[in-house]
């Protein structure tokens, strides 16, 4: 792939690689642990991917379009994982617990995921 598309063809490569060795991983570890597969979960992050897909395709092609991509797409995700509701509420409160960790942004952080708590609700 690489010699006839070039570093896009490198990065799909990669790609189909690391998911050709994930889904086996995956797999193996719930049935050495003995849990349940999240499929409905793993399925939500798929749809929030795909979705924030969309707008990455319409951003330009240049240096602009990569900085609008790092603000836009995470928000993006973010919002439709919420909307999804992927977590429930006491893992949305587990993430309280860790967010001492992020210094100065603790509190910007504690206050967004009490707006999700409170959508969830």
């Amino acid at each position: 792939m690489i010699p006839q598309y070039g570093l896009v063809g490198a990065a799909l490569a990669t790609s189909i690689a690391s998911f050709a060795m994930t889904v086996p991983m995956f797999l193996i570890q719930f049935n050495l642990t003995k849990t349940k597969h999240p499929y409905k979960f793993l399925f939500k992050v798929l749809v929030a991917s795909l979705i924030m897909i969309i707008p990455s395709l319409l951003l330009p092609n240049d240096s602009l379009g990569l900085i609008l991509g790092l603000i836009i797409c995470p928000i993006i995700y973010v919002a439709i994982i919420v909307l999804l509701r992927a977590f429930d509420c006491e893992e949305i409160k587990g993430f309280k617990r860790f967010s001492h960790k992020l210094g100065p942004l603790e509190n910007y952080f504690n206050n967004f995921l009490d707006i999700i708590i409170n959508f969830y609700e």
